[in-house]
């Protein structure tokens, strides 16, 4: 984990998708973010002081433990629910 401090955020259309219930989310949208790297692990403390950018279309490709992505097909890596 990292703390990040955010500089600027957006909110799109899968921001508002996500306030009616898509995918079950519960938490704060704003996915889109730019900010700098605030702390870091000793194993990536060379990101310390850069600026880095947020998004939710990734997913872990974990898919022999998960098996959800499995399932995903073309949108495997997209809105992943884990």
């Amino acid at each position: 984990e990292a703390l990040v401090r955010v500089l600027v955020a957006a909110v799109c259309a899968t921001d508002i998708e996500i306030m009616k219930g898509y995918m079950g989310f519960k938490g704060i949208v704003g996915h889109e973010f730019v900010g700098v790297v605030e702390t870091a692990p000793a194993s990536h403390a060379h990101l310390v002081g850069k600026r880095v950018v947020g998004d939710i279309n990734l997913c872990c490709w974990d898919a022999a433990s998960c098996g959800t992505c499995a399932v995903g097909g073309a949108r495997a890596r997209n809105h992943c629910p884990k």
